[in-house]
């Protein structure tokens, strides 16, 4: 965006693109999904299970990838299992192996059918009923609603919005990567009142951003949740996804 620099490293397109059919540049100690943080005073907003599930998509959806792409050795990656495996102890009740949680979640598992082969098991799950949706478009939906909620949280309860354009730039991003009628005029309001919201915060460093501005912003979270929900409805068969980041 004009006048604000990014921060943290480049973004992984995911979209099905020439990208996928290039030489795969992924690597297992970096996370697939960027999720906005901000620095200052913040209250605990969701359960420690809800981000754990979360988390675990996110690194079965890497997982996936890599197994589609040949980029796991019959070794396995040690970095990657270790990372599943500690994320796997934080859910609750707690799973002690990924095919344990894969043979309770079989919608899960429908979802990365590659990670339920290298996790060990036996009999595939049953086909969906309706066509499940690619991964790369799910990896989408997570990061738009992921960071939505974090920014409508944060602009009501933060006292420092220094960080807010920052996270409006990373939505605009990652709106990008949905389909959806109302995306691109979604995407244009963010860009039209970005710098604004960028000088004010600059302004007001430290502080909070005036009340206008705040309610314009809560009023695009609101706006891209609807979105990522319209997207959602026309991916096919979501609903393991909703309910387990319930």
């Amino acid at each position: 965006a004009k006048g604000h620099r990014m921060l943290g490293p480049p973004l992984v397109d995911l979209s099905c693109g020439p990208l996928l059919c290039a030489p795969l540049r992924l690597r297992t100690d970096e996370p697939l999904f960027v999720v906005a943080t901000t620095r200052g005073t913040r209250r605990p907003t969701e359960s420690n299970t809800t981000a754990a599930r979360a988390g675990l998509l996110a690194l079965l959806t890497q997982l996936e990838l890599l197994l589609q792409h040949d980029r796991i050795s019959g070794g396995g990656s040690s970095s990657l299992d270790d990372r599943i495996a500690h994320t796997l102890r934080r859910l609750n009740p707690p799973r002690w192996t990924l095919q344990a949680f894969l043979r309770e979640e079989c919608a899960v598992a429908r979802m990365f059918p590659q990670a339920s082969a290298y996790a060990g098991l036996q009999q595939p799950p049953p086909a969906p009923r309706k066509s499940t949706p690619p991964v790369s478009a799910l990896a989408s939906l997570h990061q738009v609603v992921t960071l939505a909620r974090q920014l409508r949280t944060d602009i009501t309860l933060l006292t420092d919005h220094k960080y807010i354009p920052h996270q409006l730039s990373l939505l605009h991003q990652f709106l990008g990567h949905v389909q959806g009628g109302s995306v691109s005029t979604l995407r244009e309001r963010l860009a039209e009142r970005f710098d604004e919201v960028n000088a004010a915060a600059a302004k007001h460093d430290g502080l909070r951003l005036p009340t206008v501005l705040t309610e314009w912003v809560e009023g695009v979270c609101r706006d891209a949740l609807l979105v990522a929900q319209q997207a959602a409805t026309k991916m096919g068969d979501v609903r393991a996804v909703r309910e387990f980041l319930a």
